[in-house]
């Protein structure tokens, strides 16, 4: 080994060789790869799953109020937002007696509605007064199909018959 001016020894320095670089960088690819898949798709599956569940929860509430108060509700859908809805005595449907944050919700960003009501594709491009899925005080309701949509998924429904039962899954 060669002795330095002060009398230390001193090792000849090398860097890495190419195939430790490669080696090295093929586990981290590896390793990153695997984080993703993990992780997945971001979530976006869990946020459709979440506001489909929201929507068939917000449903069986309002469904449940106009059967023990006896009213006609409804539900008005837009392509980014829901609204709930009362039908009034003067014929009109205004927002519940109750209004509260279960009567309105707007959508992320990311995710948009489609709506089918008794089989019909129904535009959601324009805002509407009237509701597209009736829940009657009688415990009927329309028969609908409310898919969430993003630009990574499929889609979740919300699917609902003629005696309220409610179908929350992936849409198949």
């Amino acid at each position: 080994m060669p002795i330095s001016a002060t009398g230390i020894w001193t090792a000849r320095v090398r860097g890495f060789t190419l195939l430790e670089v490669l080696v090295t960088l093929l586990l981290v690819g590896i390793l990153t790869g695997l984080a993703v898949l993990a992780i997945g798709d971001g979530g976006a599956a869990a946020h459709l799953q979440a506001e489909a569940r929201r929507l068939a929860a917000l449903i069986d509430l309002h469904r449940t109020e106009a059967l023990l108060r006896g009213e006609q509700r409804g539900v008005a859908f837009a392509a980014d937002a829901y609204r709930f809805l009362t039908l009034g005595t003067g014929g009109q449907w205004t927002v519940p007696v109750t209004a509260d944050a279960t009567d309105y919700r707007e959508l992320p960003a990311d995710i948009e509605l489609r709506l089918r009501v008794e089989g019909q594709a129904l535009s959601l491009d324009q805002a509407v007064t009237t509701p597209q899925v009736l829940l009657l005080s009688s415990g009927e309701t329309t028969e609908f199909d409310a898919v969430f949509v993003s630009e990574y998924q499929r889609g979740y429904q919300v699917a609902g018959d003629l005696v309220g039962q409610l179908r929350v899954g992936p849409v198949p």
